[in-house]
């Protein structure tokens, strides 16, 4: 009777076991088949940058501790809104505020000369921004002369509004790019030098990757960002 019991007990633990493997292959084989590829793209070659659009963050950063002790430029020091007022609309090209530096022509070379590293130039009482797209030495093909003569015909032509600022959702947060990033992508040259608007210049230049932390404004319009797992409707900023 005993040794019936025990051929019995060890029957049902071999069909338990048997039934547990069966159910292990069928939930493995329903994800494999479930599971979506995962394809990794290629950037160009080896040597190009694995996120070459982010490449412009690091341009100041060998400066990026110069930055950090240099001092209030104090009376030198602009404004946003002496930074709108050189431009047409934000994001359009800054005019030249300024006449032929000592008799030079405008160009690569005169224009760099200021711009790229940024100081303090006499001449002008002022600090020179820095350029973030030095590369880019066609300087007089965007940028031109301020003028208040009658260049152009009258237009109704409204410029947009300046985006705010300081649009963080959360108190403390880092406060998202409200501006677009084509050719302003060098996040130091705007916001760590001298020369840099009083409401925008960074404490802390010394953390070079900028958008580690802050992150771009996208307009999502219908395209929801986050999705909730309540079964709730997306949530759009």
């Amino acid at each position: 009777m005993r040794s019936q019991w025990v051929s019995n007990r060890k029957f049902m633990i071999g069909l338990f076991t048997l039934l547990m493997l069966v159910m292990v292959m069928v939930v493995g084989k329903s994800i494999q088949t479930d599971r979506t590829p995962v394809a990794v793209q290629v950037l160009g070659d080896a040597g190009q940058p694995s996120l070459p659009t982010e490449t412009g963050v690091f341009r100041e950063a060998s400066r990026a501790m110069a930055f950090k002790q240099m001092p209030e430029s104090g009376q030198y020091t602009r404004s946003l809104k002496d930074y709108y007022a050189r431009r047409a609309f934000p994001g359009a090209p800054p005019a030249i505020p300024h006449e032929e530096l000592n008799g030079s022509t405008y160009g690569p070379a005169p224009c760099l000369g200021c711009h790229r590293s940024g100081g303090f130039v006499p001449q002008f009482n002022a600090f020179a921004p820095i350029t973030p797209h030095p590369e880019l030495t066609s300087c007089n093909q965007c940028h031109v002369a301020a003028s208040n003569g009658p260049v152009f015909r009258a237009t109704q032509f409204v410029a947009a509004k300046e985006p705010p600022i300081n649009q963080e959702w959360l108190q403390g947060a880092p406060p998202p790019i409200p501006h677009g990033l084509d050719m302003r992508n060098s996040c130091l040259s705007c916001h760590a030098s001298p020369a840099s608007p009083k409401e925008i210049r960074t404490d802390h230049p010394e953390r070079v990757n900028c958008r580690q932390c802050h992150a771009a404004i996208v307009d999502s319009g219908q395209q929801s960002v986050f999705e909730r797992f309540d079964g709730g409707a997306p949530w759009h900023p």
